[in-house]
C-alpha cells in the first residue's frame, strides 16, 4: 500500500464529507482547505471508492468467504471511515461484512472471551448533557442519537438507563456506569482535559469526567464503550 497515496485519499475524503478533527499525517488544515460541498464532490464518494480499492480489494478473495472484519488500524488510518468505503459495485462494505475496529488484538482477545449475556445484562446511553459548564452549543441531535439506540437496543438488555440533559450530570452517570456492559455516550469532549462534557452538578461540580475518573466508574471487563462525538481523531496516534 502506497502510504502517501493512502494519507491524501483520506484526507480528501474526509474533507468531502465535513469531517473534522486531525488531518492525515498530523497537518493542520490551511486557510485555503476546501469547504466540503456534497454537489460538487458527491460527499467523498469518489475518494472512499479509491480508498476500497487500496485497502480492501487486497484482500477481496478472503473477505468472500467471511462474515465479520476484524480491523487493527495504525496510524493515520484509525480515521479511517471503514464502513462507508464502496466497492466497485457502489455497495458499502458495512453492507457485505461485520465490521469491528480495535485498537489492538489484545484488546479484540479480551471482548471476545467476555461472555455475551454479560454485555447485554445492563446499558447505559447518555446524549447531550445540558446545562455545562464550558461554551459550547447544546446537541439536540446527540439528545436524539441516544433516544433512538435506546430504543432499539431495550429488546436485547435487561436494564437500559437514558440520561440526557440535567439528569446527564457526572453523580448519575457514574452510578448508572456500575455494572454496565454497554456505555454510549453522545457529547461533547475536551481534548486538551482528555475529559467528556457532563451536565453540572449540585455543589458546582464542573461535570467533566475524565481519564482518571473512568477506571473507578465500575464498568465491566471488556464493556462496550461508544464515544460519539463531532470532532474526534485528533490525538497523536500510539502504539496500544
Amino acid at each position: 500500500i502506497d502510504r502517501h497515496e493512502c494519507g491524501e485519499t483520506l484526507q480528501s475524503a474526509r474533507d468531502a464529507m465535513g469531517a473534522r478533527g486531525r488531518r492525515a499525517r498530523g497537518e493542520t488544515p490551511g486557510a485555503d482547505a476546501p469547504e466540503p460541498n456534497d454537489a460538487d464532490n458527491g460527499g467523498g464518494g469518489a475518494e472512499l471508492a479509491k480508498l476500497y480499492q487500496l485497502l480492501i480489494a487486497p484482500m477481496q478473495e478472503h473477505l468472500d468467504a467471511h462474515d465479520r472484519l476484524v480491523l487493527v488500524p495504525v496510524e493515520d488510518l484509525f480515521a479511517v471511515p471503514w464502513a462507508a468505503l464502496t466497492d466497485p459495485d457502489g455497495n458499502y462494505l458495512v453492507q457485505r461484512v461485520s465490521i469491528r475496529v480495535v485498537p489492538s488484538l489484545l484488546v479484540w482477545h479480551t471482548l471476545a472471551s467476555v461472555r455475551s449475556d454479560l454485555l447485554l445484562d445492563k446499558a447505559l446511553f447518555v446524549g447531550n448533557p445540558w446545562p455545562v459548564s464550558v461554551e459550547v452549543q447544546p446537541l439536540k441531535r446527540a439528545q436524539e442519537e441516544a433516544e433512538i439506540l435506546c430504543t432499539r437496543i431495550s429488546r436485547r438488555v435487561r436494564e437500559v438507563r437514558l440520561l440526557t440533559l440535567g439528569e446527564a450530570n457526572l453523580r448519575e452517570v457514574s452510578e448508572a456506569c456500575a455494572g454496565a456492559g454497554w456505555a454510549h455516550f453522545a457529547c461533547h469532549g475536551l481534548l486538551d482535559e482528555m475529559a467528556l462534557v457532563l451536565a453540572k452538578g449540585e455543589g458546582g461540580c464542573d461535570g467533566l469526567l475524565g481519564k482518571d475518573q473512568v477506571a473507578g466508574l465500575g464498568l465491566l471487563k471488556g464493556c462496550v464503550a461508544v464515544l460519539s462525538a463531532c470532532d474526534t481523531a485528533r490525538g497523536q496516534v500510539r502504539h496500544e
